[in-house]
């Protein structure tokens, strides 16, 4: 994920989710920093309206939100949901991962390591 996306994503947790978002922005920074590593934080836990489980997951094909299964609601399921959908449509645009040339293939590996050799091809 580049800084635009983490931006992005940022926002739609806080307008969706409540997240914190401290004046200074050191929250909207530390999860930009998680998300744009080399190895970006898969887990990276939001709470706001999701409470203390709520998570955003960067998984090799999708970006999500969810929390512990015991604090479901079902206001927090519309919540998961309506989030859910905004997420995937920002992957759809700004979800490739930061390899210069790289086309995005499907992995073929039955469990695959994360290495990302998946992610490129001869094109």
């Amino acid at each position: 994920m580049n800084r635009e996306a983490a931006d992005k994503v940022w926002d739609v947790l806080v307008t969706e989710l409540g997240v914190y978002d401290d004046e200074k922005g050191h929250a909207r920074d530390m999860f930009t920093w998680a998300q744009t590593r080399t190895e970006p934080c898969t887990e990276y836990r939001i709470g706001g309206k999701l409470g203390f489980g709520g998570k955003f997951r960067d998984t090799r094909n999708k970006w999500y939100v969810d929390c512990y299964v015991e604090d479901l609601t079902p206001e927090r399921k519309r919540l998961i949901d309506a989030t859910n959908v905004r997420l995937a449509e920002l992957r759809a645009t700004h979800g490739r991962r930061a390899f210069p040339g790289a086309v995005p293939i499907e992995c073929e590996m039955a469990d695959c390591p994360g290495c990302h050799r998946c992610l490129l091809s001869e094109d």
